[in-house]
């Protein structure tokens, strides 16, 4: 087997991170899909139907997600994401 890219996406629907090497569980890949965009009601919003998302980027640094180099959870990550996926949405 060939693997040409190794890809992790802390947040789901945001861009992601290329690795270079990682370990790979029977859960998946360490540190993917911590997050996720939802509505209040709790479903998830992807870039499917909201493309903007993919405009931030998602990492993984130090065991903290970090989106656009911002903590996941502070006001500014929370914002950029309303902006993208719409002012409910939550993290």
């Amino acid at each position: 087997m060939h693997i040409e890219e190794i890809w992790r996406y802390p947040v789901k629907s945001l861009a992601g991170e290329q690795l270079s090497e990682t370990e790979v569980t029977a859960s998946g890949i360490p540190g993917d899909r911590l997050v996720r965009v939802a509505a209040p009601t709790g479903k998830v919003i992807t870039a499917r139907t909201k493309p903007r998302l993919l405009t931030h980027h998602a990492v993984l640094r130090d065991g903290e997600v970090q989106i656009d180099g911002r903590p996941w959870d502070s006001s500014e990550a929370l914002q950029w994401i309303r902006e993208a996926a719409g002012p409910g949405a939550i993290l």
